[in-house]
C-alpha cells in the first residue's frame, strides 16, 4: 500500500515518513507539474515532473526496505554466531 502512495501522492509518502525536506521538495514540484498540467500544452512536462516525484519517494522507499532487511539478517546472523559460540 505504502508503494502506491510513493508512486501517486509522494508528498504524502514523504509526510508518513516524516522526511520534511523531501516532502516541501516533492511538494512543490507536484504543484508545478499541476499548473503545467492545466496548460494542455505542456502535459509532457508535468509528466515529467510528477514522475520525478515519484521516483523519489520509491527510491527513499526502496532504500529503507533495503535498510530493514540487512538489519533483521544481521541480528539473525548474530543470533546464530552466539548459539554455535555457546556449544
Amino acid at each position: 500500500m505504502i508503494f502506491l502512495v510513493a508512486i501517486f501522492i509522494p508528498p504524502l509518502y514523504f509526510l508518513i515518513k516524516k522526511k520534511w525536506l523531501g516532502l516541501i521538495v516533492s511538494s512543490l514540484l507536484l504543484i508545478l507539474s499541476l499548473f503545467l498540467a492545466m496548460t494542455i500544452v505542456l502535459i509532457p512536462g508535468a509528466l515529467i515532473l510528477w514522475a520525478l516525484c515519484s521516483m523519489c519517494a520509491v527510491w527513499n522507499l526502496r532504500k529503507a526496505l533495503v535498510n530493514e532487511h540487512a538489519e533483521a539478517i544481521a541480528t539473525k546472523m548474530a543470533a546464530k554466531m552466539q548459539t554455535t559460540q555457546k556449544q
